[in-house]
Formats: structure tokens, sequence, C-alpha cells
């Protein structure tokens, strides 16, 4: 049996496909076996595939009968895989549009694997690659930055997500906790125990969330033991406002993100005694109140011009039309999610008409004294409010 299963999922993305496809086979790693699962593409995918098939018996070509990605997103081809599909003790899973970059990703993921039975994934930092020519690198957080990478143009590196090397189970999920929407990283550089899958009840069954299901499997394979992770370039994704990414509106979105975390929290809480019980209904709790209002600083941010930039100008059409101040107040009670006063009030300025928000906000900038008023504003309520 192969130590690593490789899974590609592809559609309609036979140039893409190939790069891909090359991205793996100038890894310097071979115990491999590559899986690609083609979801019923009408160009020439299957010639292609069944030519590189006749070369190499490590690669398996799948063509489903039936697309099911447009019912059910790359999910559930990635839960057939890791249920049926795959026979290695690791399995990874890269998407079609993107590629790794260095050609050890695979032997220094494996290394760590063996020398860390504690650990359950691996992963690496993304490189996102721009429609258009970046001029100047944005700041956009206090811990972690944009760096260019010489050799992919229009390339910048989320560089210091996560610290580097190992991180224990419990330090790693209140990093997530703290900033969920930006660590939900891309899966496409993880490599994961398939073993720790089952026990965290990770893609169980059809149903879960069709664009955001990251948080599932990054958070609940994190539930069975530690992580380990490589801040330097691994994987190259376009960012592309057409892409699955973008599809659907922003509370379709949020709802994925909710669906996709209590998905994760779910069967470690069940087969958890009462006090692990109740440290992970903390943390997802904690989870799900961050990235609630991670939709709600988007939307007033959208009213304050905040998005838009000369890298990706599109990306204001998403934020069309807006969750109601009435649905953040519903989806805190429906969660169960503790609301401080400052929580309250940021939601009702989102409520208020887009003309009067300006001067809304400028009163809680003097109030708070910092730019990032609108991140006071957002955190999860003391324990003295609780």
């Amino acid at each position: 049996m192969p130590e690593v299963s490789v899974l590609i999922a592809t559609f309609r993305r036979r140039e893409l496909l190939q790069r891909a496809l090359d991205s793996v086979y100038k890894q310097d790693f071979s115990d491999y076996e590559l899986v690609v699962v083609d979801d019923c593409s009408p160009d020439d995918t299957p010639k292609l595939m069944h030519e590189m098939q006749s070369l190499d018996p490590r690669i398996r070509y799948i063509r489903l009968e039936e697309n099911i990605g447009s019912k059910y997103g790359d999910r559930e081809i990635l839960r057939r895989f890791a249920a049926y599909w795959a026979r290695g003790e690791y399995f990874i899973y890269l998407c079609d549009d993107d590629y790794w970059i260095p050609k050890d990703l695979l032997s220094r993921s494996v290394d760590i694997m063996r020398k860390h039975p504690s650990v359950v994934q691996v992963m690496g930092a993304q490189v996102q690659i721009y429609p258009t020519t970046v001029m100047d690198i944005p700041l956009i957080s206090d811990y972690w930055h944009y760096e260019a990478v010489p050799d992919i143009p229009n390339g910048l590196a989320m560089m210091g997500i996560f610290p580097e090397g190992l991180i224990q189970r419990d330090d790693f999920l209140e990093l997530q906790c703290q900033d969920p929407v930006t660590r939900n990283v891309l899966t496409g550089a993880s490599l994961f125990r398939k073993s720790a899958f089952a026990r965290a009840g990770v893609l169980a069954t059809r149903k879960g969330a069709q664009w955001q299901a990251g948080y599932e499997l990054t958070t609940g394979i994190a539930t069975q033991g530690d992580s380990y992770y490589f801040d330097r370039p691994s994987i190259a994704a376009g960012v592309d406002i057409n892409s699955a990414s973008f599809r659907g509106t922003q509370l379709s979105h949020l709802m994925d993100c909710l669906k996709s975390v209590s998905i994760a929290f779910r069967k470690p809480k069940h087969t958890a005694d009462a006090a692990e019980q109740e440290r992970l209904g903390y943390l997802e709790r904690k989870m799900k109140h961050a990235i609630l209002f991670n939709y709600l600083r988007n939307k007033i941010g959208f009213h304050l011009g905040w998005f838009g930039s000369k890298l990706l100008p599109e990306i204001k059409n998403i934020f069309q039309p807006e969750i109601s101040g009435l649905r953040f107040f519903w989806l805190a009670y429906r969660h169960r999610l503790p609301l401080s006063e400052d929580n309250k009030l940021l939601i009702r300025i989102s409520m208020a008409p887009s003309r009067l928000i300006p001067t809304l906000v400028e009163k809680q900038v003097e109030r708070h004294g910092v730019t990032e008023w609108h991140k006071v504003m957002s955190k999860w309520p003391s324990e003295e409010a609780l």
C-alpha cells in the first residue's frame, strides 16, 4: 500500500489540471498514489488521464457518472475519497486550479508525521496569486503579513498565520478561535492522518458545508491531536472573483461557515467526558462568535469603502445583498453566542442608513481611541459579562 494518497478533483480545467499534476510529479517523495476524480468534465480530460494512467501505475482515474460538485461542492468528492478510495496512511487533497510550490512538500510533511505520532495534520503557507499587478504590498494585520514571492508573478505569501513548528492541540484550537476566518488555511497543502478523520467524525455524512468545509477539516481533525505548520510558501492559488469561494451571498457563506464549525465539534463533543464537552462547547461558540463578527465588520467596512482595492476591484459586488442586523442577532441567539454591550452596539451600527454609518463610526473611534475600534467591539465578552 502507498504511504500517501493524493486526491485531485477536477472539472473542465484540463490546462490547470496539467499544472497541478506537474506539481505532484516534481515531488522528491514517490511512495504515493494519485487519485484523479473527474466530475464529468466535457473537455479532453479523460484523454489526458488515460494517457497518463497508462504510463504510471500510481495513477487511478475515476470519472463520476454524474456531476456532484454543483450540488454538494468538492466536499462530497473528498468524503468519498477519504472513506472509500484513499489507501494510504496519510492523505492530501489538491484542487485542480492550485499547485504545490516546493519539491519537498510531501517528504517534509511525511517526515513530521513519522517523527511525531501525536500530529494529525501538517500544513503550509498559502500564496495568493492576484489577477492584476501587485505594486504595493498591503498591510492587513498586526500578526500576519504578506510577502512577495519572486518566482510567482503577482503572488503574495500569507506569512505568520500560525507559528512555525509543532502546535499542541489546545493551543491550535485557541488560535483558530481568535481569528478563524484568516486561519481557515487552504487545505491543499495539508497532509492529514487518515485514522484521525474517523475519530473526529469529519466528512461522516453527505450533509455539510458546500463552500466552507475547511473548518470541518482543520478544526475537526485538530480536536484529535497536535498540528504542525511550515511558515513558508507551500501552495499557490489564484484569487478569482468567479471561483467557488466567492459564489453565493454573504449570508449563505456565513451560514455555511457556522454549519462547518458545528460539524467539526459534533462527534468530539459526543465522545468526550463532561469536562471536555464543556471545553469543546466553549471553543465552538467562541469560534462561531468570531466568524459572525468578521462578517459583521465586512458589512460595515463595505459602507466605509474598505473593499475594492486595486488588487481585486470586483470584490465589492459580493456584499450585495447585505446581511440584515436582525439576522446577526438571530444567529447569535440560534447558536447560543453571548453578546457584550459593544457587540450589540456594533450590530445596531450596521443597521443604520448608509449615510449615517461614518458618523456613528467616528464616535466609536473617539471613544476607543484606536484605529482597530471595530475589533475591540467585536471581542468575545469578558468572563465577568458571561
